[in-house]
């Protein structure tokens, strides 16, 4: 059986080559021609799941943890020391701890790109600004059929609230949740 400290750098490893083909930027070209030759064929089994084997960090993760485990052992002169069946414990060990890497890394690299990504809010024009004119239960239509609004020009960026909730005459705030801040019921 092999020691945990060589568990963990096998695993760092296989972490490590697994992102050449299924990630880095200099295998694109060969993802790229890999993919095309598989949609030139999109009934072939065979070109799909080559495709998907090459772009999914934690399908080719399987094979090069396994590639690597292997080499360190005949390297090592560890194969005739356990049995298949702990070397293949061993295998899904290192296997689990690279996809367990590839998915921090994802989780970093997806909430980083969130972080530079630049958010641009618009203001609305001062005229619509102002507190929105109430209308008529008649002007909304019926619960049955459906609202549509026009989308709102580049000038502005707004949020649209809608409530059926219909007012009668006593009622303090007939049109609730159609001024900001307010809740809809």
């Amino acid at each position: 059986m092999i020691d945990p400290g060589w568990l963990v750098v096998l695993a760092l490893a296989s972490y490590r080559l697994t992102r050449i083909p299924a990630r880095d930027s200099i295998t694109d070209r060969v993802r790229d021609a890999l993919a095309n030759w598989a949609n030139d064929r999109p009934t072939s089994l065979g070109r799909a799941a080559l495709d998907t084997l090459v772009g999914c960090t934690y399908c080719v993760g399987w094979w090069i943890s396994g590639a690597t485990l292997a080499t360190y052992l005949l390297a090592t002169g560890q194969w005739d020391d356990a049995p298949v069946l702990v070397h293949g414990i061993e295998w899904a060990a290192v296997a689990g701890a690279q996809a367990l890497l590839s998915a921090v890394d994802d989780t970093l690299v997806d909430t980083s790109a969130l972080a530079r990504a630049e958010t641009t809010v618009l203001e609305a024009p001062p005229s619509a600004q102002t507190s929105p004119t109430p209308l008529e239960p008649a002007e909304l239509g019926s619960a049955e059929e459906p609202i549509v609004l026009p989308p709102p020009g580049p000038e502005a960026h707004l949020t649209i609230s809608y409530s059926r909730r219909f007012a009668s005459e006593d009622d303090p705030a007939p049109y609730a949740g159609t001024e900001p801040g307010a809740s809809s019921t």
